[in-house]
């Protein structure tokens, strides 16, 4: 019998499962080794499910904080082109006054979690000019922005969590399905010999990585083959 290992992969493990009881199934007197597995394995693969519904959420969470962050990026050069427009019709330099060198790029392009603190930054200079200002609406729409990107970026740190937590689960029924494994042999052989038991498992192969012919072999090797050619 080709025991499990806990560093097996979750693809292997559940394979070696599914077979066991396979072979259970069609062995005489197998149905009761079959029933012990069956409870872990089902068990594992809740785990399993769990953790990918757990990862999806996670991914999903992740394309709100890029959708908030766009969507700063657009509230930003919508009030530089406001400041814009408000500098030519009254002959003021206001957009300088509020933006970085006039220009937005250092705040849109900063790096996803510190352009909302920047963004702030923003929004407190445009509420500098007074809440009689024609801009000062701006930053209304600023921090509203900011507060959806500072959300958004909560619930993918919670959703983060839970895909590891989901993780260690899986790790630990992973190894109780290992454990199972191993211990329906030991039932088997007790109650019915080694051979019998052997029938119940499937033959598992590990592939070895191939090893590296050194170079020098190699021309030595492709030398004697032209030779003998």
């Amino acid at each position: 019998m080709n025991y499990l290992k806990e560093y097996d992969s979750p693809g292997k493990v559940e394979n070696a499962a599914k077979r066991h009881m396979s072979l259970c199934r069609q062995t005489a007197g197998g149905e009761k080794y079959e029933s012990l597995m069956k409870p872990v394995y089902d068990g594992y693969q809740l785990k399993l499910t769990a953790l990918q519904k757990a990862e999806d959420e996670k991914d999903m969470a992740t394309d709100v904080v890029y959708l908030c962050d766009n969507m700063l990026d657009d509230t930003i050069r919508k009030g530089q082109a406001r400041a814009k427009e408000f500098d030519r019709e009254n002959m003021t330099e206001i957009t300088t006054m509020i933006f970085p060198k006039g220009n937005i790029s250092d705040i849109v392009n900063a790096p996803i979690r510190k352009e909302p603190d920047l963004a702030l930054e923003l929004a407190q200079k445009i509420e500098s000019l007074g809440n009689d200002h024609a801009l000062y609406p701006l930053a209304a729409e600023i921090r509203a922005q900011v507060e959806k990107c500072k959300a958004a970026f909560a619930d993918e740190a919670e959703k983060i969590k839970l895909v590891g937590q989901a993780e260690v689960e899986v790790t630990l029924a992973k190894l109780a399905v290992i454990k199972q494994y191993s211990s329906n042999y030991f039932i088997a052989a007790q109650d019915h010999g080694k051979q019998y038991a052997e029938n119940l498992f499937p033959r598992l192969y590990t592939r070895k990585p191939k090893e590296e012919v050194p170079a020098e072999e190699d021309e030595e090797t492709g030398a004697e083959a032209s030779s003998a050619a």
